[in-house]
């Protein structure tokens, strides 16, 4: 009873409740504050993930063109609408069972579409290009396209699916179209090797080194199907990184013109 009768104790024990009283506010305020911030950057993150996913496939819809089938079997793409957003755009490329449905690019160098979306967007995810090297109608012996491995499986994230033999089985075509004429693509060799791998040579001053790249593929490959190809062909030579980075996962097919 002695502090009932101390208005000094009182006074303090008034100020310690309130002082503990503040102390609880402000924790909820703060769980609150965190909470909030939290909600925030979630939802940021899924508008900032869908504006990605918009950049990674930004030309489909246009590309359509009226959407009848065409005689390669896919769709029939609008390559006047497609030029109109990048006149650098070469080709479109898909294959089966795969999320490889995308358009092809080419720039002066081998740096810009590793960044940049065929919209000429800034992009993580970048584009599928063609070797700067090349010339633009795929008509060297080899022609190569690059394309990012990500995580999500866009882009060149499922090519990586090849390094399956049963899927390699299974899927045995493709088709790559230009403004100028269609192709199927003819696939008959997986690959794991290095960056600087004579894979990625484009130049062949006669027939027999033509035959030679033939046939350091056939020795070096994780698969292989025998089909009919020499020198007079042209191929396609798919490039992305392996899981690792260090390493590439190629996958490579014989260029067949459709009528």
């Amino acid at each position: 009873m002695q502090n009932a009768r101390n208005p000094q104790a009182l006074r303090a024990l008034r100020k310690k409740f309130i002082k503990k009283a503040i102390v609880r506010l402000l924790a909820m305020a703060l769980v609150v504050c965190a909470l909030l911030i939290a909600r925030t950057v979630y939802d940021n993150s899924r508008a900032a993930a869908a504006a990605v996913a918009q950049q990674e496939k930004p030309t489909l819809a246009e590309a359509l063109g009226d959407g009848s089938s065409s005689d390669s079997g896919g769709r029939k793409v609008d390559f006047g609408t497609l030029r109109k957003q990048n006149v650098h755009v070469v080709a479109w490329l898909h294959i089966p069972k795969t999320q490889i449905d995308y358009p092809v690019a080419q720039a002066t160098d081998n740096d810009y579409y590793l960044s940049h979306t065929a919209r000429l967007e800034p992009s993580r995810y970048g584009s599928l290009f063609l070797d700067c090297r090349n010339h633009e109608d795929f008509s060297d012996f080899n022609n190569i396209v690059y394309g990012h491995n990500m995580r999500d499986g866009k882009m060149f994230g499922s090519l990586k699916q090849f390094g399956s033999e049963e899927f390699f089985n299974e899927v045995k075509t493709g088709t790559l179209q230009t403004p100028t004429r269609n192709y199927r693509l003819e696939f008959f060799a997986v690959l794991v090797t290095d960056p600087k791998s004579d894979v990625y040579n484009i130049a062949f001053a006669a027939p027999a080194m033509q035959d030679g790249h033939l046939a350091m593929l056939q020795q070096r490959h994780l698969y292989w199907r025998d089909i009919d190809i020499g020198y007079s062909d042209r191929i396609l030579t798919l490039s992305t990184c392996a899981n690792n980075l260090k390493d590439r996962v190629v996958v490579v097919a014989k260029i067949v013109p459709l009528p």
